[in-house]
């Protein structure tokens, strides 16, 4: 069904949670996630969630982006407001968002130093697989195969621009399958 939109301008944590569970999106895998992300992004100091006009985007199409700069996920008003985007693509979009910002700083630390959180750490582990996931899938033959799963093309293989994107891509269930498919689900 359809969803009141509940997103506004500078949300709290607990409004853009609220306004995610306000959505059906159709999708446990990715409502199990959304907790997980959810509750790590909760630890994230400073973290802001805002709405945009679509000249706010580089492109205008884009529903989201998540600026590190800024420590902001921005929200582009004109999607969110639109009765053609459904709330299974909302849903995923606020995960994928999320992602970023809990993933961003971590992965960036490692790429700078890869002993930078030490050499036994939890942490050090996970940037070491996302990072050699990244490198197992990031070749045509995942890309062909993800095009074949999918009608929406080169859209699915967004998730291959570099491990930022791999990860949020977990919110989309074509690029969850094909990660499954190669048996590497389960390293993220």
């Amino acid at each position: 069904g359809r969803s009141e939109n509940q997103l506004k301008d500078n949300m709290t944590i607990d409004e853009f949670i609220d306004a995610y569970k306000s959505l059906d999106s159709q999708d446990e895998e990715v409502d199990a996630l959304a907790e997980k992300v959810f509750a790590a992004a909760r630890n994230i100091k400073g973290l802001k969630f805002r709405l945009a006009p679509a000249s706010a985007f580089d492109s205008h199409n884009a529903l989201a982006h998540y600026k590190p700069s800024e420590n902001v996920i921005e929200l582009n008003n004109d999607f969110y407001s639109s009765l053609r985007i459904t709330d299974a693509m909302k849903a995923c979009c606020l995960v994928h968002e999320t992602i970023h910002a809990v993933t961003c700083w971590a992965i960036g630390q490692y790429k700078h130093n890869n002993n930078v959180f030490g050499a036994d750490s939890p942490l050090t582990q996970a940037c070491k697989d996302i990072i050699d996931v990244f490198n197992q899938i990031n070749n045509d033959s995942f890309r062909a195969d993800l095009r074949m799963k999918s009608r929406l093309g080169d859209n699915e293989a967004y998730g291959l621009s570099n491990e930022y994107e791999m990860l949020a891509e977990m919110s989309n269930p074509v690029f969850r399958a094909a990660l499954k498919a190669k048996k590497l689900w389960r390293q993220l």
